[in-house]
């Protein structure tokens, strides 16, 4: 029962990294073979920079703003020189722990790989390997949920009424692009 919850915890919180992929990236048996793990290159870039995936998008569509982006309202929150200090801190605690936490990631996917390739893997290796995954991804997410928590334990209520999250900004998913767009045009009408 634990197994399946920690396999259904891995699939859910790989799930945002492979929705935002803009194409489906297939290697061939060589590429896979030079690779330490099987993930895609952008999700080990984004594990080693600690970035957060849309892993905390749970908290962001439900009024806990994220310290990045409120740092990047700043202004328009007014926030107060306590808040910026207190928001800057929780950034730097998340960019210190996440890219930490998914070096490890990194390394089990590596190890599960490995095993593998080299033909040592049995179900019993592979399903400890995943369960250890699955639980890195879970201390990887409760770290970006956790900054979410704190950065709105931050804001008054008329700071959380005035917050624009991202994806309404423009900043995940589908409404990127449209935005983009739309923000060209205003600036080549401008000119």
């Amino acid at each position: 029962m634990l197994r399946s919850i920690l396999l259904a915890l891995l699939l859910i919180a790989t799930l945002p990294v492979a929705a935002q992929d803009d194409s489906i990236e297939s290697a061939s048996a060589e590429a896979a073979d030079a690779r330490p793990t099987a993930l895609m290159p952008r999700q080990e870039r984004m594990l080693r920079e600690g970035r957060g995936m849309g892993l905390a998008r749970a908290a962001e569509l439900n009024g806990f703003p994220g310290p990045m982006h409120v740092l990047q309202q700043a202004d328009a929150l007014e926030l107060t020189d306590e808040q910026r200090a207190a928001t800057t801190e929780l950034v730097a605690r998340v960019r210190e722990q996440a890219p930490a936490i998914g070096e490890r990631i990194l390394a089990a996917e590596a190890e599960l790989n490995a095993m593998f390739a080299d033909g040592s893997v049995t179900r019993e290796s592979m399903e400890a390997k995943l369960t250890e995954i699955a639980e890195l991804n879970a201390e990887l997410r409760a770290v970006h949920l956790g900054a979410h928590l704190d950065q709105a334990a931050l804001l008054t209520a008329e700071q959380k009424a005035a917050y624009q999250p991202a994806h309404r900004a423009g900043g995940m998913d589908g409404e990127r692009r449209p935005m983009r767009r739309q923000q060209q045009r205003s600036g080549q009408e401008q000119r």
